[in-house]
């Protein structure tokens, strides 16, 4: 991640987006202190989108009512007691 001073930002704001924009978030600082970054709207969307909780994840496995078993018609293994 690059850094750039606020002042330095400013003025190379464009460069700064389209850097950002191909996957390399970009830092600002403020008086020497780490203020923003600024991020591709993928990578933000990727960081805000909200995962299921666990009902949602369980209700959403696909449902196996149709599912055709057949069960082998082979012999069973012997086995003792």
């Amino acid at each position: 991640m690059n850094k750039w001073q606020l002042h330095e930002a400013k003025n190379k704001l464009s460069n700064i987006i389209d850097i950002a924009m191909h996957g390399t978030p970009q830092c600002i600082t403020k008086r020497g202190e780490e203020a923003v970054v600024i991020i591709s709207i993928k990578g933000y969307k990727q960081l805000t989108k909200q995962k299921p909780d666990f009902k949602e994840y369980l209700l959403s496995i696909p449902k196996i009512d149709n599912l055709d078993i057949q069960r082998a018609k082979g012999y069973a293994r012997d086995f003792e007691l």
